[in-house]
């Protein structure tokens, strides 16, 4: 699902750890990282989920999104993961 607004994303885990939930983070153009908004989150403001997906919302009109997401679990919290592919955002109105 991707809108003028919002983009649905997933992730895969490597771990064999219990996880309790993840935290996503999004940048603009390559710029600074920055905390996502999303539906469902555990957290007013930011992404937090114990589910492999989330909807992303606020987001801007035709603009370059990368996203990356990073686990808390059993034995602490993980490094952040590899940065997502390039995402495009619709036109508004599209």
């Amino acid at each position: 699902m991707l809108s003028a607004r919002s983009v649905l994303i997933n992730w895969n885990t490597t771990t064999g750890q219990i996880i309790s939930n993840y935290s996503v983070e999004l940048s603009v153009n390559f710029s600074s990282w920055k905390n996502a908004v999303c539906n469902g989150s555990m957290v007013p403001g930011d992404c937090v989920v114990t589910q492999k997906q989330a909807v992303i919302i606020e987001l801007k009109p035709y603009t370059n999104y990368t996203f990356r997401v990073k686990a808390r679990g059993q034995f602490g919290t993980s490094n952040y993961s590899t940065e997502s592919k390039m995402v495009l955002t619709d036109e508004a109105g599209v």
